[in-house]
């Protein structure tokens, strides 16, 4: 009885593992793709040397594009967030929606 209620245990694991896996494998599989262009960064760091960093051109929004709203905290904030460029944090995170935009992809399909 006992040998019975650990096989359960460790298939039930298993069972979870694998539907985990499923789920991201199915959003992979049947989810939209998203291109993104990428932007040159200088991948040079004095410490750690060569690598690579990719920028992507979504990243940065020119400033024609700002609301009234954001140009009115970024004026504001130039003040109140003096020390954080101090220590090197002088970005700020916006969260935009992105459109979906048909275009072919290199199979020859759209999406």
């Amino acid at each position: 009885m006992r040998g019975k209620l650990i096989i359960t245990a460790i298939l039930l694991q298993f069972l979870v593992l694998g539907w985990m896996a499923g789920e991201r494998e199915w959003i992979v599989f049947k989810g939209p793709s998203v291109w993104l262009r990428t932007t040159p960064v200088d991948p040079r760091d004095m410490f750690r040397g060569d690598y690579v960093t990719l920028g992507y051109e979504i990243s940065t929004i020119p400033k024609e594009k700002y609301g009234p709203e954001l140009q009115n905290y970024l004026a504001g904030s130039e003040k109140r967030h003096a020390s954080d460029r101090l220590w090197g944090r002088s970005e700020v995170v916006i969260y935009a929606a992105l459109n979906v935009v048909a275009r072919r992809d290199n199979r020859g399909g759209s999406e």
